[in-house]
């Protein structure tokens, strides 16, 4: 349970920080106006908050959208940016003049700067004085500025408040408060993207972490409409011995023109001499923490998610996309040797799966794919069976009742069981990696 806690700690420290960045914003930094409600209501940067609210809510109302669901085609169906909208009129509704409906022309953050900044001048301060040019950007083509992806997250073995997150392009950070501040440790890298952080059970006497480099999910360009599949390339595994002050190269090295990716980095609980990697090529595995690697996988295809058995961390189970059937393989042998498992998926090609197995029962095994459904072991990996009943249901679409075929299971697809019970699961696109 005590994973379970860190997980939503975890979740409500993001939370609290996307609102906060929210609340620095201006008054339409943060909400996307359809174009045909600027023209059609004539709505500009000049438009105040109740004009805004009322040619948005009759937006709302022209697609009978009701507590942020309309009917689609006899389907149940999200709205699309119903919900950032209702964020931004509850936040900006007690706000601005309830007279003219006018947004504030500053806040407490802009005038504490002003005042910081009058006050050193006044003293001689020459670094206030100093005359700054902007040199942009001052636009953005579109997503949503500066609320930033969460590719992993790690927590120090005995200390709750140490935790460590990568992100697709923007590094490894690292708090030693609970997630009140936090630093950067590795931005002087040639690749600042991280896939996975894998923290030795010894790590208060060793201070030694590695990081996989890179962006597993194939680029961070997406959601702005760029399709940059490559634009964070693998340079292999990083090791530190200093706590993240200092990084060195491993054996396992690539190059970015290699367009490799590592999706899991695993450390032995027990055994911090060896690590295993499942990549873009294969699995990899070292024995000298870190100084060697060994492809130990028979096929050199795409292999995903990895997860130890929490009983006996001598097996391991790996996730592998290469059409139809998806596979998990099986180590017995600490990763020595892979055996192949079929799991019966229902779509034609996977690209994403996520693996998952309980503290209070290891032989049970769940994996979740790109298709919407769940499979569960019983038997510690060696056969899988549907476990929903709803056949053709798909729980990770985008229609509420799940006769829909999309989803985004091939890009943030992730699965936890919980420690504590064997039975219950938790599949869900939108969140990252906890571990």
């Amino acid at each position: 349970m005590k994973k379970i806690y860190k997980y939503f700690t975890v979740l409500m420290l993001i939370a609290v920080l996307f609102s906060v960045i929210i609340n620095l914003n201006t008054s339409s930094a943060q909400l996307i106006i359809p174009d045909e409600v600027k023209s059609r209501n004539n709505l500009n940067d000049n438009s105040t908050f109740f004009e805004i609210k009322r040619a948005m809510n009759e937006y709302w109302d022209s697609k009978n959208v009701k507590g942020g669901k309309f009917m689609d085609n006899g389907r149940l169906t999200k709205a699309a940016g119903w919900k950032i909208y209702k964020r931004w009129e509850y936040y900006w509704e007690q706000r601005v003049d309830q007279l003219t409906g006018e947004f504030p022309k500053t806040n407490s953050i802009y005038e504490y700067e002003k005042y910081l900044k009058n006050r050193n001048a006044e003293e001689g301060d020459n670094d206030y004085m100093t005359s700054w040019t902007n040199l942009g950007t001052n636009t953005s083509e579109g997503g949503y500025a500066g609320l930033g992806r969460i590719n992993c997250v790690a927590f120090h073995p005995s200390d709750d408040n140490t935790i460590w997150i990568g992100s697709p392009s923007g590094g490894i950070w690292k708090t030693t408060n609970g997630g009140t501040n936090w630093n950067i440790l590795n931005d002087n890298e040639q690749v600042l993207g991280v896939s996975d952080i894998a923290i030795p059970f010894d790590y208060s006497t060793s201070n030694t972490l590695y990081i996989a480099t890179g962006d597993r999910d194939g680029g961070s360009s997406w959601t702005l409409g760029g399709g940059q599949g490559n634009d964070n390339n693998s340079v292999g595994v990083l090791k530190s011995t200093d706590g993240g002050v200092t990084w060195n190269t491993t054996g396992l090295t690539y190059s970015t023109s290699g367009k490799r990716l590592i999706h899991r980095l695993l450390i032995h609980p027990t055994n911090s001499s060896i690590l295993l990697a499942s990549t873009s090529q294969g699995i990899y595995k070292s024995t000298d923490a870190g100084a060697t690697w060994t492809l130990k996988s028979i096929s050199s295809s795409r292999f995903k998610d990895m997860q130890f058995n929490p009983a006996d961390p001598s097996i391991i189970y790996c996730g592998r996309v290469a059409g139809n059937p998806t596979y998990v393989y099986k180590s017995t042998n600490t990763g020595e040797t892979w055996v192949s498992k079929t799991v019966p998926v229902t779509v034609h090609y996977a690209s994403q799966i996520r693996l998952a197995v309980s503290a209070d029962n290891p032989a049970v095994v769940y994996v979740v794919c790109q298709d919407g459904q769940i499979y569960k072991s019983v038997n510690s990996g060696e056969t899988y069976t549907q476990v929903n009943t709803n056949a053709g249901v798909n729980m990770l679409g985008y229609y509420t009742d799940g006769s829909d075929a999309g989803s985004q299971a091939s890009y943030d697809l992730t699965l936890v069981a919980s420690p504590s019970d064997a039975n219950t699961v938790f599949p869900e696109v939108l969140l990252q990696e906890i571990h």
